[in-house]
């Protein structure tokens, strides 16, 4: 992504304002660049979709970092891939 904030016109603009960027969920920094990047035509919605698709492919369990309550976590999350693991379960 560095390569491609450093292809606009104002790439130092767009760094300065991300080292002083404030994240709140769901808006935070990643956000901030890709949005960006669409807005100014450096990332095509289909580069958007391979780069995300690249990522989640890399990070196949990050959602269960979602799951906030215990009992969630136990039930959407580890029953689910333990019956996974073993089906006699």
């Amino acid at each position: 992504m560095n390569e491609l904030i450093s292809q606009l016109s104002d790439s130092d603009d767009v760094v300065e304002r991300l080292s002083q960027l404030i994240s709140v969920y769901p808006f935070n920094e990643y956000e901030y660049v890709i949005s960006t990047l669409l807005g100014r035509d450096k990332l095509t919605l289909d580069g958007y979709y391979e780069l995300r698709d690249d990522y989640v492919a890399r990070n196949l369990f990050l959602y269960v970092f979602e799951i906030s309550a215990p009992r969630g976590f136990g039930e959407a999350w580890a029953q689910g891939h333990l019956k996974e693991l073993v089906p006699e379960l």
